[in-house]
């Protein structure tokens, strides 16, 4: 999760030092860059995480296993389910509505429907 953080400021980083006058005259445009590259990374750590986590739970052998284990599957699976989406939207998400509530100048417009359509 660090590392997601991380290519989130350094790609973030990349962007505004193109063009750093544009972003701080348009703090608005800043939000809304920070925003799609945290949803971007974050939906990729997601995808990573999710296939590391449970890729070794499906392996043939592992049934002997769940036999002679007092825990359920289901538990299992659920508790690490919900562990790791704990975690993603600790590290990742809530820095990102962190950084629209104090940067944004309309934080609203942000989290409403495109209001321009």
């Amino acid at each position: 999760m660090l590392v997601g953080l991380v290519g989130v400021v350094g790609i973030g980083a990349v962007f505004i030092i193109g063009d750093p006058a544009f972003y701080i005259r348009r703090l608005d445009q800043l939000t809304m860059l920070l925003a799609g590259i945290i949803v971007s990374i974050g939906f990729l750590v997601a995808l990573i995480v999710g296939i590391g986590v449970c890729l070794y739970d499906v392996e043939p052998r592992l049934s002997t296993f769940w036999r002679s284990r007092p825990i359920n599957p289901n538990t299992w699976f659920w508790s690490k389910y919900l562990t790791g989406l704990f975690v993603l939207l600790a590290a990742l998400y809530v820095p990102l509505i962190t950084i629209v509530y104090f940067v944004h100048p309309n934080p609203s417009e942000v989290s409403s429907i495109n209001k321009r359509l």
